[in-house]
């Protein structure tokens, strides 16, 4: 449920992963933001989770991170209720529906990357996942498949229109 729109100070946003990238940063995006911000001086709110404590960033990144390299103090947050695992549950939903530049393979690869690193959705099993982010779970079988230093094949499992199952191997760039 959204609530409100308000100012905050940047150090006052939390990432989801503390000290750790977690979206993908592309140099380019965030220095498209960074020009947009010269010459405007204010960008769209970022997304948030809030708890009643803390404020977890879901969406925004990009322009989190063109805000920091140009000194900026605060930014606009809209705010919705819920904790660090509702922001969670929004950040990888908002991925893997998004249309990004970046291919789906990277951004999939992206996605179960950040669940297998999380002690909390590691743990879970395919069909408890699939319920949470609305996906076959066959997609999140790669969470328990996900080897991060390896340069083996990713697995991505497909499912066809007619209903029968493939495999379909993607390898690592």
């Amino acid at each position: 449920m959204k609530l409100k729109t308000v100012s905050v100070h940047l150090n006052l946003l939390r990432t989801l992963l503390e000290g750790e990238e977690t979206a993908p940063l592309s140099i380019n995006i965030v220095e498209q933001f960074m020009q947009e911000l010269k010459s405007t001086l204010n960008c769209a709110p970022l997304f948030v989770c809030n708890d009643g404590n803390d404020n977890f960033l879901f969406d925004g990144y990009h322009r989190l991170e063109a805000m920091r390299r140009l000194g900026f103090n605060t930014c606009l947050i809209t705010i919705y209720k819920g904790d660090r695992r509702d922001a969670y549950r929004r950040y990888i939903g908002d991925k893997l529906k998004a249309k990004e530049i970046l291919p789906k393979a990277i951004i999939f690869r992206h996605c179960i990357g950040r669940l297998k690193s999380d002690l909390e959705w590691s743990e879970m099993d395919a069909l408890t996942l699939s319920r949470l982010f609305g996906r076959k779970p066959e997609f999140f079988q790669n969470v328990q498949l996900w080897q991060p230093q390896t340069r083996n094949p990713l697995v991505l499992f497909m499912r066809p229109k007619h209903g029968t199952s493939t495999l379909s191997k993607r390898f690592r760039n």
